[in-house]
């Protein structure tokens, strides 16, 4: 078993189809959540959430690692985390995981 293990996801062009929302670079510039809200998933997600499953149930803690606006506003980054952990929550996807964390731009 696989004890304090972690594998860490990425969501932006990883899990979440982002760059596939029409006008998200206008959207991030104008610091508009938009582009995190209508983000596609590029898995299944009952593919991905059994995938994920088998991983907890071997021993591995799983966590989400993103990132926040390349311009390091912090009330964005505030409404950014919120609407990625509403995005999670709506493919059930934060049921498996252990932490999310949205960090400053570069970290």
């Amino acid at each position: 078993m696989k004890m304090n293990e972690w594998i860490w996801l990425d969501m932006d062009g990883t899990i979440a189809d982002l760059y596939g929302v029409e006008g998200w670079l206008d959207d991030l510039i104008a610091f508009r959540t938009r582009p995190y809200e209508l983000a596609k998933d590029l898995y299944n997600t009952l593919d991905l959430l059994e995938v994920l499953l088998e991983l907890k149930a071997k021993g591995y803690k799983i966590g989400i690692i993103s990132w926040g606006s390349r311009a390091n506003n912090l009330d964005y980054d505030r409404e950014v985390k919120k609407v990625k952990v509403q995005w999670l929550r709506d493919r059930v996807l934060d049921m498996v995981l252990d932490e999310i964390i949205v960090t400053p731009y570069g970290v």
